[in-house]
């Protein structure tokens, strides 16, 4: 049953689409085309069953080629859980993405680099111990360490303000919409 908001959404939509068309995506041929990407996550966003929504985008150069959001199956008890669950998800992808441009005849010598604005999330990779406050996390989501140890993926922190997934896990306010 669409409501008059929702009619008032689709007509501030069509009139950004309408202002924008001569905005798009570039791809510039001279750029090293290194696949990066970007993961991010709030904590228990929504309001109505505490669940955390996962960001990630990957760039082919500087022009994305990748990006999706999610809500996660589970509430996570932390941060650093709904960022390390959102991670996961991107690895995912960048296990796929890299496949596909191995098939299209792009080597990938070296490990994919993803960028997370949580600590927390690098320590967890590193340190392969089980600790009491992460013990809860499925052991599949562990699979991130696998992909890090055998140089498919290569995390790397960012700070907040240069999180490029950002923007798939929170509203943007009306000024930057």
């Amino acid at each position: 049953e669409p409501k008059i908001c929702h009619w008032k959404a689709a007509k501030r939509i069509l009139r950004y689409l309408k202002g924008s068309v001569d905005l798009g995506l570039e791809y510039k041929k001279n750029e090293n085309f290194f696949l990066t990407g970007y993961s991010d996550s709030d904590h228990a966003g929504n309001i109505d069953d505490r669940k955390s929504t996962s960001g990630f985008v990957f760039f082919m150069g500087s022009g994305p080629i990748s990006w999706g959001s999610k809500k996660q199956h589970f509430v996570s008890r932390s941060s650093t859980e709904a960022e390390y669950r959102s991670a996961g998800e991107a690895v995912c992808e960048a296990i796929w993405l890299r496949r596909i441009l191995e098939g299209l005849g792009i080597p990938q010598d070296k490990p994919t680099t993803m960028y997370v604005d949580n600590e927390g999330v690098l320590k967890l990779v590193r340190n392969p111990v089980f600790h009491e406050r992460t013990k809860h996390i499925e052991v599949q989501v562990h699979f991130i360490r696998e992909h890090v140890l055998k140089h498919n993926i290569q995390l790397q922190f960012c700070l907040t303000a240069e999180q490029r997934a950002d923007i798939f896990t929170k509203s943007l306010a009306r000024d930057k919409f």
